[in-house]
């Protein structure tokens, strides 16, 4: 038996590296994450975030809360990467990181605020210094399942007591940014070769503070 775990597990990297030569090595990573909060439907324009257009309380009561990320570096000594996301669901609110996600940074930001039903918190984990590799996507989907759908080049955010795999179905236990506020499960998902682009609805500032016009690949 570890010898077929051992072949399934290999087989499974395999299939992950020619994945990503036969797509490309992707682009540039992400550095920031950041939660947006409002009493009307969204997002809006933030410098220098691009916000994903689903709102996380989707079918459920509450504020209309988005997630954003940034490519800009915004520490002078050189911000290694973002290269793991987790979705912690709690019975309590939290006022500090927990324990079991010691070298994790987070966002303080309820992201069942108003909904009832647990608390729910993005933690996110950097590389080592001096890395260049990290996610360089995520995206939030929306079902009527307890299971998240599989989406090629994308892994499911797990929560903070399982390891992120790779693999259909993916290892770990899902994530859901939705758990116990009613509405509709929903599922956040990372890769970290596939580059967003526009057609995923990405809302972006209409130019930087000097005025100057954006795109998609300037954020």
């Amino acid at each position: 038996m570890k010898i077929i775990n051992k072949n399934i597990e290999e087989s499974l990297k395999l299939i992950e590296r020619l994945r990503k030569v036969i797509c490309g090595p992707g682009c540039g990573p992400i550095y920031l994450l950041k939660v947006q909060t409002q009493n009307w439907q969204g997002p809006d324009q933030e410098y220098p975030y691009a916000f994903f257009p689903k709102d996380v309380n989707e079918g459920a009561k509450g504020a209309f809360m988005y997630i954003g990320y940034s490519k800009k570096e915004r520490n002078e000594e050189g911000q290694p990467p973002i290269i793991d996301v987790k979705i912690g669901e709690y019975n309590d609110k939290l006022t500090k990181i927990p324990d079991e996600l010691l070298g994790y940074e987070w966002d303080p930001t309820d992201l069942n605020m108003g909904a009832g039903g647990k608390f729910i918190y993005m933690f996110w984990k950097r590389g080592p210094k001096g890395s260049s590799n990290g996610i360089t996507n995520f995206m939030l989907l929306s079902n009527n399942n307890s299971i998240p759908d599989y989406i090629a080049g994308y892994d499911v955010v797990v929560t903070p007591d399982t390891k992120p795999g790779s693999g259909c179905p993916p290892l770990g236990t899902p994530a859901d940014l939705n758990a116990g506020a009613g509405g509709k499960f929903i599922w956040m998902y990372v890769s970290d070769y596939i580059c967003p682009v526009k057609n995923q609805g990405w809302v972006i500032p209409d130019t930087d503070p000097n005025g100057n016009p954006l795109t998609l690949t300037d954020i």
